[in-house]
């Protein structure tokens, strides 16, 4: 592919829009999308170029998730994670879904667990000793200290997600894994959205990092005042914190 007339620039990570700075800091993988724009987080320097073909392509070859159209996902997990964490799906996710069974019409919620410290497991294999899933459930791995969880959300409400997320962080707690915290995104019913929920999740978590005490499970339908905080300039937000959540 020839990408000599993609007009692209370098940037530092300040100067590119607040929510791709947000996505990159919540965990969502170093390619972003916005507004007709792809952004490619590369050290201390974001690149970006337009949404398009050749532009895609440049990312790719400039160190963004390499697609393989030869190799389509061979596993649930494989499909999901790229669903969850890549903008540059392979056109072979479509049938790969389809041939696993994994429904595009169903609803689902992602809960994305996050360990502080450095375990000496990865995350995402202690939990699948200790989470139940259901049949159509998954565990994908972020990285060493994070995992996603793509849950059944048919028949639970809010509640029920961030009491199942608390009642698998006390079980892992009870292991000898303390120090989890969990982030709820929104629950969908297109499996495209699931990246969304993903990112909603990451994004919960971060803006949990800002309270003291309280329960360890951040649901990001349930953090309006910390996102309309978060959009305010610094030292004005520091105070509105101390006032709203005493910290």
């Amino acid at each position: 592919m020839d990408t000599r007339s993609v007009v692209a620039s370098l940037s530092a990570p300040d100067d590119v829009p607040r929510e791709v700075r947000r996505e990159m800091l919540a965990g969502s993988g170093r390619v972003c999308r916005h507004e007709g724009r792809l952004y490619l987080r590369l050290g201390d320097l974001v690149l970006s170029c337009p949404d398009d073909e050749a532009g895609r392509a440049l990312i790719l070859s400039a160190g963004g998730r390499k697609e393989s159209p030869s190799a389509p996902p061979r596993t649930r997990e494989e499909c999901f994670a790229l669903l969850l964490q890549e903008p540059l799906v392979p056109e072979s996710l479509a049938d790969a879904c389809v041939r696993m069974g994994i429904r595009r019409s169903s609803t689902r919620c992602v809960i994305l667990f996050c360990l502080e410290g450095f375990p000496d497991r990865e995350l995402a294999s202690l939990l699948r000793d200790i989470v139940p899933l259901e049949k159509e459930e998954v565990i994908v791995p972020v990285d060493y200290r994070q995992a996603a969880l793509v849950k059944d959300a048919a028949d639970l409400t809010e509640e029920d997600l961030i009491e199942f997320a608390s009642a698998a962080l006390f079980s892992l707690e009870a292991e000898g894994y303390p120090g989890i915290r969990a982030g709820v995104g929104k629950r969908f019913e297109d499996l495209g959205d699931a990246r969304e929920s993903f990112r909603q999740a990451g994004e919960a978590l971060r803006l949990g990092r800002g309270t003291r005490g309280g329960s360890p499970v951040f649901c990001y339908d349930r953090m309006t005042l910390q996102r309309i905080l978060d959009c305010i300039p610094e030292e004005t937000r520091e105070r509105m914190r101390q006032v709203f959540f005493q910290t």
